[in-house]
């Protein structure tokens, strides 16, 4: 009877997801029909983002759901389809949930300059995962800086040397100072234009410039 049917199937929906709670891992053996479900994939990805790995073929090419999906966890990006990988909205919005999220997307996109630009100001965790080519490139590596001063950290070269890098790093964020070589941190014009951002640069200084009322 379709009844019957019915609460059979609402049975082993309600079983599977218990099993899937306890251990994330049991979906790999759930039926099939179970991995097209819609509502209980998400619920899967709500208890580990790594069950969307088992989940059906056909959920991980199909865009709207994968927008869905990675609202809940962004990582859940790592198994979706190449197509998926490489949709600009659908990395915007895993990158939004969990910057780390960017590394799954698809190489072009990350090796896209205007791309690249939109994911920074989501934020700018996500320069850790951009393309290198971008990682010796100032004007990236500042917008970065803009949202994360520690953002600096991954960029390939050695920025933080250069007194003209520094200092337009500073102008954006004072704290930027403390990823400063030592010998700028004694540079009077860039440790003023620190302490305009941020009133604490002067305790980041060279002790000469502390001592410095002039």
């Amino acid at each position: 009877l379709p009844s019957s049917r019915r609460d059979r199937g609402a049975m082993e929906r309600a079983s599977a997801i218990e099993s899937i709670r306890k251990d994330w891992r049991s979906f790999e053996h759930v039926a099939s029909d179970l991995k097209t479900d819609r509502a209980l994939v998400l619920q899967a990805i709500a208890f580990d983002y790594e069950s969307f790995d088992f989940a059906a073929d056909e959920l991980k090419a199909d865009r709207s759901f994968v927008f869905e999906a990675v609202k809940v966890d962004g990582r859940t990006l790592q198994y979706a389809a190449d197509d998926v990988k490489a949709d600009p909205g659908v990395v915007i919005e895993a990158i939004k949930e969990n910057p780390s999220a960017l590394q799954y997307a698809a190489d072009d996109l990350k090796a896209d300059r205007s791309f690249v630009f939109e994911a920074l100001k989501v934020n700018g965790c996500t320069f850790q995962f951009v393309s290198d080519c971008f990682k010796t490139d100032p004007a990236v590596v500042l917008e970065a800086m803009r949202m994360d001063y520690r953002a600096v950290r991954y960029a390939a070269d050695d920025f933080m040397a250069d007194p003209a890098f520094v200092y337009e790093a500073v102008k954006i964020n004072g704290r930027a100072l403390y990823l400063a070589a030592d010998a700028l941190k004694a540079d009077r014009a860039i440790v003023l234009e620190a302490v305009r951002s941020y009133g604490g640069a002067l305790q980041i200084a060279a002790d000469a410039l502390k001592a410095d009322r002039a």
